[in-house]
C-alpha cells in the first residue's frame, strides 16, 4: 500500500467517523 492510499484510507475513516453518528441520530 502506498502512502497516498493509506492517507486516503485514513481520511475515509475520519469522514465515516463523522457521518455514522449523524446517520444513526437521524435514523433513530
Amino acid at each position: 500500500m502506498t502512502s497516498y492510499q493509506s492517507m486516503y484510507l485514513v481520511s475515509g475513516l475520519e469522514v465515516a467517523d463523522l457521518v455514522v453518528p449523524i446517520v444513526v441520530a437521524v435514523t433513530l
